[in-house]
């Protein structure tokens, strides 16, 4: 059975004082719940709490629980206690079974606002659907033909074209195709694919080194800095400090 963590001095936090009994019960069940997962952010239904609760009005409830971080999708019937992760352990297996329990959200607009929120952690969870796909490779190794599936990546159609906006006049498909090249001839794998195609675009910005024959930016060179030094001296050039 899961355990459930939670923080002893909400009884004194002012929001929750304000409450009335019941949002302060249903505020408790909605941490507690059998259908609670590992993230905080899962599907019920207004009629289960209520039958669960006997509680009479539930959306009059949950717009009192606003000001305490809880938000309620009701298209897809999906709960959202925002301040739920911040209590529970973060071991390595914790995150992964929180990496689970978001692949069974079908809002996957919320998923990627609930990985922003609590983008302090590393949540194992791969990207969602609404996305650029990569095709599938086949990589020579010896006598082996292996399928890549480890980097059959996606990267999120949103971020792409916001990455259209921050690097103008870079072609961003074509260089995500030479980023995947890059960690596919060193045998690397790809567990961040927005973040290391992030960091390869700031690789590529500074004038004068996106000419074509620049060598592909590792993810290890996380600030655009780093990056920029590494091309110049993989191009021959140098840089002189004052």
């Amino acid at each position: 059975m899961p355990k459930r963590t939670i923080d002893t001095e909400l009884w004194c936090h002012p929001d929750f004082q304000k409450l009335p009994s019941p949002a302060k019960l249903l505020y408790i069940y909605l941490w507690s719940n059998c259908h609670c997962t590992a993230s905080g952010l899962y599907r019920i239904s207004l009629s289960t709490i209520g039958f669960e609760t006997g509680l009479p009005e539930i959306n009059g409830a949950l717009k009192q629980l606003e000001p305490l971080d809880v938000t309620w999708n009701e298209p897809t019937e999906t709960m959202w206690v925002k301040k739920f992760l911040k209590h529970q352990a973060h071991s390595p297996q914790f995150l992964q079974a929180v990496a689970k329990a978001l692949e069974l959200v079908s809002d996957k607009t919320l998923v990627r606002r609930y990985l922003e929120y609590n983008n302090t952690l590393s949540i194992p969870y791969e990207y969602p659907t609404d996305t650029i796909p990569i095709s599938e490779t086949v990589i020579e190794t010896g006598k082996e033909s292996v399928s890549d599936k480890s980097q059959s990546k996606v990267v999120d159609k949103e971020f792409i074209d916001s990455l259209r906006g921050r690097f103008p006049g870079v072609d961003i498909d074509n260089e995500w195709n030479d980023c995947l090249t890059w960690w596919r001839e060193h045998r690397k794998k790809m567990k961040a694919p927005q973040s290391a195609l992030l960091n390869w675009l700031k690789g590529i910005k500074d004038k004068g080194v996106n000419n074509g024959n620049r060598e592909r930016v590792p993810q290890r060179y996380t600030t655009p800095e780093e990056s920029r030094q590494h091309l110049l001296r993989a191009s021959g050039e140098t840089q002189e400090t004052v």
